[in-house]
């Protein structure tokens, strides 16, 4: 919420690629404090994962986020993420084969239905508060 009466929503994607590249260049100088080897050898597979992890992982994760943020209130937002579970779930079922509980498929529809009520809460559709009293519309 402080993210959105901070920002408007047009400078929501520009102060998330801000803060991505403030934490990497720290992360960057500590590295090179503490581990004067850096970059570590290993196979391009390694490489390959790191950067994934970093661009589809973070970057454009984040930035969906913020998207988002830009368009909905955070409290109506954050009820989406408890969704990341249920997909866990999911995917180890069909990847792995796993089969799902009694108590993981009652989770699993608790979770729907609390993110379903969330949605349909009185003033969970209205446009966030953006600075200067402004609507995102």
């Amino acid at each position: 919420m402080t993210f959105q009466r901070r920002f408007h929503r047009e400078e929501m994607l520009e102060a998330n690629v801000l803060q991505l590249c403030g934490g990497t260049v720290g992360l960057v100088l500590v590295t090179f404090l503490f581990e004067p080897s850096f970059p570590p050898t290993g196979p391009p597979v390694v490489w390959a994962a790191l950067l994934w992890l970093g661009l589809a992982g973070t970057a454009v994760a984040y930035s969906i986020w913020y998207y988002l943020l830009g368009r909905t209130r955070a409290a109506t937002l954050s009820a989406y993420l408890f969704i990341v579970p249920v997909v866990a779930l999911v995917v180890s079922a069909i990847v792995f084969d796993e089969r799902l509980s009694v108590v993981q498929l009652v989770g699993v529809a608790l979770v729907l239905a609390s993110i379903f009520g969330i949605a349909r809460a009185p003033g969970a559709s209205d446009p966030p508060r953006m600075p200067t009293g402004r609507t995102a519309d």
